[in-house]
């Protein structure tokens, strides 16, 4: 393994002498430390010096995001060892405003939430009473008495905009049921998809707009259904980036811009187009569509506003790239739409 990665060795002394890559001049006593020095083994050290480097680039919640993707994808050797090495800088935005043992119960959860797993499962405990935290931290009844308590400390200036600030929201603009339901029911019932593209239900984030249009899509019923794969490369200039980062993780990764990895579309669904495919024909980003036809590697639409509405478009699949929070980019292959309920 070593000689295929160098050069020029003229004996023994050359092989095991690694200040090229690690910076000591001396020789190393095995060779298989002469492997991890150059990076051809996986050891505990590499991570050492991966989040020794990264913790004066990156904030804390990137650490985080880091740490949490380390476990999954990198294979760290001990868990443990890097979160005692490194806990402090993890959670320096929580210690800010917190107790460190506040901060470390909170910085373990968002670490368990980005995992989708317990940490238990990589030999770190959670503090003790940590299910109480949240209801100790945080009482709901004692809430109402504070804010009227610091309301009234309020002088009549700070009153008057404080009552302006505050809006009364009309009983008739509450979902009395599932919103869902409230919203899209009475169109899936009769089939009138028309109304129903009119309708729209707005989120705040990206995975929620993934779980309503599922469920949406799920009330439709027997409609005509394809569901289109992308196909996910890495375009880097590093040679071991493609590897670093496996299919699962491009097909996992959700950016506003690109369509999930498995896209699910029915006929008569509304979609929105992700990019300006072609601005002079009405197909720019957000224009709003409805699916009429699903072939294998396009859709036919209709457009539902503007001066084209009515008339039926073909969406292709087309090579989209993302990764604006990656340290490459993402070459996806897929339709340019996405569905369109929120």
């Amino acid at each position: 393994m070593i000689l295929l990665h160098r050069k020029g060795a003229k004996g023994w002394k050359d092989l095991l002498t690694t200040e090229e890559f690690d910076g000591d001049p001396n020789p190393k006593s095995k060779f298989q430390d002469v492997a991890k020095a150059m990076d051809l083994l996986d050891s505990q050290d590499r991570w050492m010096e991966y989040f020794s480097e990264a913790k004066d680039l990156a904030t804390p919640s990137q650490l985080r995001e880091l740490f949490a993707s380390a476990i999954i994808y990198g294979e760290i050797l001990d868990v443990r060892e890097i979160w005692e090495r490194f806990k402090e800088d993890f959670m320096k935005d929580y210690a800010r405003n917190m107790s460190a043992h506040i901060a470390e119960k909170l910085v373990l959860q968002d670490i368990e939430k980005q995992l989708d797993d317990s940490l238990a499962n990589h030999e770190i405990e959670m503090p003790e009473h940590f299910e109480a935290f949240a209801e100790d931290s945080w009482n709901k009844d004692e809430e109402p008495e504070r804010g009227n308590a610091m309301r009234a400390t309020m002088n009549a200036g700070q009153e008057a905009i404080f009552e302006q600030e505050m809006v009364r929201v009309p009983e008739p603009c509450f979902a009395s049921s599932d919103l869902i339901e409230e919203v899209f029911g009475e169109y899936i019932t009769n089939n009138d998809f028309e109304a129903l593209s009119r309708k729209v239900i707005l989120t705040a984030t990206n995975d929620r707009v993934q779980e309503i249009n599922f469920k949406v899509l799920e009330k439709i019923g027997y409609q005509e259904e394809r569901t289109y794969l992308s196909f996910d490369r890495v375009d880097s200039n590093e040679p071991n980036t493609a590897i670093e980062y496996p299919d699962e993780f491009l097909h996992s990764y959700n950016d506003s811009g690109v369509p999930p990895h498995e896209l699910r579309l029915k006929k008569n669904c509304p979609v929105m187009l992700k990019r300006n495919l072609n601005p002079a024909g009405g197909l720019c980003n957000g224009t709003r569509l409805r699916v009429k036809e699903l072939h294998r590697n396009l859709t036919e639409c209709e457009f539902l506003t503007g001066e084209r509405l009515g008339q039926r478009t073909l969406i292709p699949r087309v090579i989209l790239t993302s990764g604006r929070n990656l340290p490459f980019t993402e070459e996806t292959f897929l339709l340019f739409i996405g569905d369109s309920f929120p």
